[in-house]
């Protein structure tokens, strides 16, 4: 089960990551300010920090989270939905974390992006979750000794 949720962290990082990615190519490039520092003047460090925090956010939020849905919850469209939703709640969290509303209204950024970049993420996170026990059964059967 450590296994399984040490797989968990880094999907959660991968994932993570390439939402907060998807909502700054689809948002934060609209701002053409000097006063916001986006995907454009941070390059490469960007998805670094956001890597970081994706690495500090599973701990304390995420795996919780998790193991309450595999202890109680077994139904999976339940927790797609629980997962899509949350995920959803978070991006809007980051959005407004991201971008003030001078540049929301300025630039006519959307949050239902941020919504739904990360309600897809909580929706793939929920795949990979309910299926990677059974990839790793069934590796482990095959594994040479």
């Amino acid at each position: 089960m450590i296994r399984h949720y040490l797989f968990m962290w880094f999907n959660f990082m991968v994932l993570f990551t390439l939402a907060s990615f998807a909502l700054e190519v689809l948002e934060g490039n609209k701002i053409t300010t000097t006063e916001y520092w986006g995907l454009r003047d941070l390059g490469l460090v960007l998805p670094f920090l956001w890597a970081s925090a994706a690495f500090v956010i599973y701990p304390v939020l995420v795996l919780p989270i998790s193991w309450v849905m595999h202890r109680w919850i077994r139904t999976l469209p339940l927790r797609i939905l629980l997962f899509a939703g949350l995920g959803a709640a978070g991006g809007l969290l980051i959005f407004r974390e991201s971008y003030n509303e001078y540049f929301v209204h300025g630039y006519q950024l959307q949050r239902s992006t941020a919504a739904l970049t990360f309600g897809i993420m909580g929706f793939g996170y929920t795949l990979v979750d309910r299926y990677l026990p059974t990839l790793l059964s069934r590796n482990k059967g095959n594994a040479r000794t």
